[in-house]
């Protein structure tokens, strides 16, 4: 994955967030149990080579200039958005609250900016 590739994804992570961009769910029903879905948002490290949602991948990537943009907008509207009530599900952990989106979407990002030393 190429930095801009990088971006690309998880510009679209955060659009799954919102339910801006759908994506298929997995029928993995350990995921949804509470205390798995607790686990590996607060407490397992983001494994490295775990499989992706194809749509989370499928785009090409725009110019840095414009990917890094539009994460930093993605990330500002999550900032503003963190409270509101309702959030869509997650396509392997299912139901999720705000702060659980937020925790992922986190860890999801540390785990990209790092393979990139960042």
């Amino acid at each position: 994955m190429t930095a801009p590739q990088m971006l690309a994804h998880c510009a679209d992570a955060l659009r799954m967030a919102y339910g801006d961009l759908p994506c298929a769910a997995k029928n993995v029903p350990l995921a949804r149990l509470g205390l798995v879905k607790w686990l590996f948002l607060n407490v397992i490290p983001f494994p490295k080579g775990a499989p992706t949602a194809r749509e989370l991948i499928a785009r090409p990537p725009a110019e840095w200039g414009d990917e890094r943009e539009a994460i930093v907008a993605l990330i500002e509207r999550f900032a503003r958005e963190a409270s509101r009530p309702t959030w869509p599900p997650h396509p392997l952990f299912g139901p999720m609250t705000g702060p659980q989106w937020g925790q992922l979407a986190w860890k999801h990002l540390d785990h990209h900016l790092r393979q990139f030393g960042a």
